[in-house]
């Protein structure tokens, strides 16, 4: 299935979102500035609350798949509908998009977004509790790898071939990247303010990775022979 409307614009958002933060540095990036503590503080909070609510979502997926499980109904000698395990439907198609861990089954995406999440808290407390002192070049570079990590990951997403435990791996990085992308921008340019916006930049590269899930969901379920179709297919004059 071919990508839709909804994907090439969430990459474009994506990408907006990334010339952002460069010219934040460009343009705003000051050496003589150093971020207060106030201002640390703040940021902190909200990627700390944002992370709480990533690991809620994670857990409790229930409205993200709303926006991809469609309304089934019952037809007489009809196959009964797939449940869902580790937030995909019991196929085989999906299995690569689970891990089980004991008697639990998790979805290696939102397994590796949780975990991702927690350690993201722990260093942005540290972050802010503490002076760590590192050079420009060195935020620089953090913020440098959290770019590559976001645009490496969107790609991992979409790749129909994958390893569930590489998927987890990979997925953690991505809120690691929030992190790094998040610290490197307050202290580059010193200003709490921007390190709010960069958090809200975070959001949308988010949501890019949950569209591009979504769609490889949907093109999965559209490229299989069997009828249960668990993912609606999107319609787009793009996809069509």
């Amino acid at each position: 299935m071919r990508p839709t409307k909804e994907v090439y614009l969430s990459f474009l958002f994506a990408f907006i979102a990334i010339v952002f933060v460069l010219l934040m540095i460009l343009l705003v990036s000051d050496p003589t500035t150093v971020i207060s503590l106030n201002d640390k503080l703040m940021v902190s909070a909200l990627f700390i609350a944002s992370c709480c609510v990533g690991i809620s979502l994670a857990l409790y997926p229930g409205c993200l798949r709303r926006r991809s499980y469609p309304k089934q109904t019952t037809v007489a000698q009809e196959p009964p509908i797939r449940s869902f395990s580790g937030h995909h439907p019991d196929c085989e198609k999906f299995q690569a998009h689970r891990l089980t861990i004991g008697k639990k089954t998790w979805c290696s995406g939102c397994l590796g977004l949780l975990v991702g999440s927690v350690i993201s808290i722990f260093f942005m407390i540290l972050y802010a509790i503490s002076s760590p002192g590192f050079s420009r070049l060195l935020y620089e570079a953090f913020l440098l790898i959290g770019l590559v990590l976001i645009v490496v990951i969107f790609f991992e997403t979409i790749v129909k071939n994958r390893n569930s435990t590489v998927h987890v791996l990979f997925n953690i990085l991505l809120i690691l990247g929030f992190f790094f992308i998040t610290m490197g921008v307050s202290e580059l340019t010193g200003k709490g303010l921007y390190g709010v916006f960069t958090v809200l930049l975070c959001t949308v590269w988010l949501n890019t990775r949950v569209t591009l899930s979504t769609w490889r969901h949907r093109s999965t379920c559209s490229c299989c022979n069997e009828s249960c179709k668990m993912y609606a297919p999107a319609w787009s004059s793009v996809s069509r």
